[in-house]
């Protein structure tokens, strides 16, 4: 286990490796919007460090209301860049499945943009297996992220790397990285946590077969609720490639599809298989 915590990275050490070469390329685009991957690592330090503030650390989750947009990408790696997993929340799920997934995750703070918020909790879900009232799924402290007096704190932040001396606890590869929910078919949804430490052999793998690199272009297909979409995610920004993307209207399959990926010049992206 020592040997595995001081070999293997975290997300935030392989993203700022890329980062630190590939400064100047885009690694993010929305629509017309983009940022390059030092904008992205600075506003995403940034940010971090207001969540550390906020008592984000190794093991602490956070929930995320953040729709597909230019800030998504921002949000997702200041939660790891602060050491904690973060919880995405797909506002077009009933609200009977969000509240019980908050309720369950307990998280520490809700980061979402102003035109979204949790729902009221269930009736009939309980907190945990303590019998806390599910009322905890709407007391979670929000941060809403594009508040102007937010915005403002956050820009007079440092943009550089946050150390582990800054960190509420070193971060290390066994820590939480994200929490993912099941369906739900078969019962009520179960979570499942992913660590940092499978990440690296992940990326390996993907720049062996798929060869990702800068001039590349990778949609963002899955919804952040998804486990696959960290497959979207780190297929670009570890890489260098750039990470497209795009409203969910613009990917049903068919006619909108098909245009995304042409108006976006898209090279990688992985789809089901519909029939």
């Amino acid at each position: 286990m020592e040997e595995t915590e001081r070999t293997v990275p975290t997300v935030p050490q392989l993203f700022e490796a890329v980062a630190g070469w590939a400064g100047d390329e885009t690694a993010v685009v929305f629509r017309t919007a983009a940022v390059s991957y030092a904008e992205l690592n600075t506003a995403a330090n940034r940010l971090a460090r207001c969540l550390v503030d906020r008592g984000v650390g190794p093991d602490m989750t956070v929930a995320v209301s953040v729709p597909r947009s230019i800030e998504l990408p921002t949000v997702l790696l200041a939660v790891l860049k602060a050491g904690g997993a973060y919880l995405a929340l797909d506002p077009d799920y009933p609200a009977e499945r969000l509240s019980a997934m908050v309720a369950d995750a307990r998280p520490l703070l809700h980061l979402r943009t102003a035109e979204l918020a949790l729902p009221a909790p269930a009736a009939g879900v309980d907190g945990g297996a303590d019998g806390a009232d599910a009322a905890h799924a709407v007391d979670v402290l929000d941060v809403v992220i594009d508040d102007p007096v937010f915005r403002a704190e956050c820009a007079a932040r440092s943009g550089d790397d946050l150390t582990d001396a800054e960190r509420r606890a070193p971060l290390l590869p066994a820590h939480l990285m994200y929490l993912v929910y099941t369906s739900g078919s078969t019962g009520r949804p179960k979570g499942v946590a992913v660590s940092h430490a499978g990440v690296s052999a992940l990326v390996e793998g993907q720049h062996r077969h798929l060869a990702p690199g800068p001039g590349d272009r990778v949609l963002q297909w899955a919804a952040t609720g998804f486990d696959a979409s960290f497959w979207d995610l780190s297929l670009a920004l570890f890489s260098g490639a750039t990470l497209v993307l795009a409203p969910a209207a613009d990917l049903l399959p068919g006619q909108p599809l098909r245009d995304t990926l042409a108006r976006h010049r898209v090279t990688h992206a992985t789809l089901p298989r519909w029939r």
